[in-house]
């Protein structure tokens, strides 16, 4: 391992790399870079495994593609600015106005890309297309297309990927250049494995999607792809969203929409702002159906549409939607939607003490659920209001449900159309969000014994989990019987590594037993020969003396 220093245009001064590309062509596996700041304008292809790149001074190290806000025409928060194809001087190039490259390709397994920021984009932000890779700490602001994006189009099963306390600022400018068709999720995951993950990342303003989890993700049960402790301001499209996917575990993300926040092309209307969705759009190729999907302990505000699950042509099976909060406010068009699939065949979503505030919404809503209930099963919820027959279940609560402040203002203030990140920073959006008004206040039917029983907040703090279940003494363990099997494997092959090496050991002797006895019967051959001869030299000499 060798730790290198990498300085802006120093020209290999006191031993520092003057770029991250110089740093790429002579990085080996294992080695570090530490980046130094300053504005590198180039595009980034990293191919040896295990190796760390760091910004020294967090955000400060910035790769800046030329293609932002000043580009553009734009003028208040709720009205659609225009933005410019990028040209042949912004990075990253492409191939035409939809197909355009990363500033940062991850080509290789085990890397960490740390604490950069990424900016004035005209493409991708970070591609990932290896295993084991982690994105921290980063700032991504004014893109093209999508800040982070790990779609394995090539299917080689890209697992364990971490994008984990990044901030996000206006990603799928091409929206506005392109038209409202062309969008893409902030952070999009499609044809991947196992054991991925999204955690503790603040986005505002995405044009498309928020953080899609997308066709052809194959996680598995004993090893989901989890999305938590995210905060997601005015996405345009749907804010958390499984499509086709696997195994996908939303909880502990706040989902918020500015009443006064919508620069996006149906201006006013939140276009098809989902909060929270499963669901399985129409696909070109291999369609797969949606399994294990779970949002447990979201908070969602203003939404058009508080949580939609259903499909156009295929369904879902084994998902849930368990302790989560749902407000509605002025752009809410339905509080629980559903859709029914393919064919009438429905959808298999499992509602549980998830808490539905129905107050301030679109003149001309639907109301706080509608659609066929299909193979959807409810139970445990509180509603403020009594929901269509087709949504209500055993043990629901319906009536006042005694939130702080449910109905309050949400707005944000500040420039939206900042020219920088550290410009964003000093002087972008605030929100008037305030997590506690949509806390059980006391004498809250939600408030049992001190806690919550249902939604995603108690009265001082995330409302905890219910305890699980007691353990089944007929179940399978199907856990503890894999890592049985796993260090099963792993003795039987250290045991196959021993027999080999005997082996190795017992054929060497052999050899030098075989070597020993043709040396042993050379020897004794020698030793016969040597008897043979002084015998006859005692003859002889026994012939002289009788002789004399």
């Amino acid at each position: 391992m060798t730790v290198y220093e990498v300085r802006q245009g120093a020209a290999g001064a006191g031993g520092s790399l003057p770029s991250l590309r110089a740093a790429a062509q002579i990085a080996r596996p294992g080695d570090v870079f530490n980046v130094y700041p300053g504005v590198y304008r180039e595009m980034v292809p990293i191919s040896a495994p295990n190796t760390t790149w760091r910004s020294v001074v967090p955000h400060k190290a910035i790769l800046d593609g030329g293609y932002g806000w000043k580009l553009g025409s734009h003028g208040t928060l709720t009205a659609a600015p225009s933005m410019p194809v990028p040209g042949p001087s912004h990075l990253p190039t492409g191939a035409d106005s939809e197909r355009r490259n990363a500033m940062v390709t991850i080509n290789a397994p085990g890397v960490v890309w740390e604490g950069f920021c990424i900016q004035n984009v005209a493409g991708e932000g970070v591609t990932v297309l290896e295993p084991n890779v982690t994105v921290r700490g980063c700032a991504f602001y004014c893109l093209y297309g999508t800040a982070v994006q790990c779609n394995d189009t090539a299917q080689r099963n890209t697992h364990h990927v971490t994008v984990e306390d990044c901030d996000i600022v206006w990603t799928s400018l091409r929206t506005f250049a392109l038209g409202e068709t062309e969008a893409s999720g902030a952070i999009k995951f499609g044809n991947t494995g196992a054991g991925n993950a999204i955690r503790n990342c603040r986005l505002w303003l995405a044009c498309g999607e928020g953080f899609n989890i997308g066709k052809r993700t194959k996680a598995t049960a004993a090893d989901p792809f989890v999305v938590e402790g995210c905060t997601l301001h005015d996405t345009n499209h749907t804010s958390l969203y499984a499509v086709q996917a696997e195994h996908v575990t939303f909880s502990g993300n706040v989902v918020v929409f500015h009443e006064n926040v919508n620069p996006f092309t149906k201006a006013g209307r939140k276009a098809g702002a989902a909060a929270l969705r499963i669901k399985d759009e129409n696909s070109k190729t291999a369609p797969t159906n949606s399994r294990g999907i779970r949002f447990i302990g979201n908070l969602a505000v203003n939404g058009r549409l508080l949580i939609e699950t259903g499909g156009d042509d295929i369904t879902q099976y084994e998902c849930a939607a368990y302790d989560n909060t749902l407000i509605s406010g002025p752009y809410t068009l339905k509080g629980v939607s559903l859709i029914d699939g393919s064919n009438d065949q429905g959808t298999e979503v499992d509602y549980q003490r998830n808490v539905v505030h129905w107050g301030r919404h679109l003149s001309d809503a639907v109301g706080i659920a509608d659609g066929p209930r299909t193979r959807c099963t409810f139970a445990d919820n509180y509603w403020s209001e009594a929901p269509p027959a087709s949504h209500r279940g055993a043990g629901d609560v319906y009536g006042p449900l005694g939130l702080t402040n449910p109905d309050a203002p949400i707005v944000a203030s500040g420039d939206a159309f900042c020219e920088s990140w550290a410009e964003w920073q000093e002087r972008g959006l605030r929100s008037s969000f305030d997590l506690s008004n949509y806390r059980p206040a006391g004498g809250s039917p939600l408030i049992v014994d001190g806690r919550a029983v249902a939604g995603a907040l108690g009265p001082d703090g995330p409302n905890p989990p219910p305890p699980p279940p007691p353990p089944d003494p007929d179940a399978v363990d199907w856990d503890a019987l894999r890592g049985m099997i796993t260090t099963a494997a792993a003795r039987l092959a250290s045991s196959q590594a021993n027999v080999t090496e005997a082996q190795r050991h017992t054929d060497g002797a052999a050899v030098l037993l075989g070597l020993a006895m043709v040396r042993l019967a050379d020897a004794q051959q020698g030793q016969a020969d040597a008897a043979t001869e002084i015998a006859a030299l005692l003859a002889k000499m026994n012939e002289h003396e009788q002789a004399a």
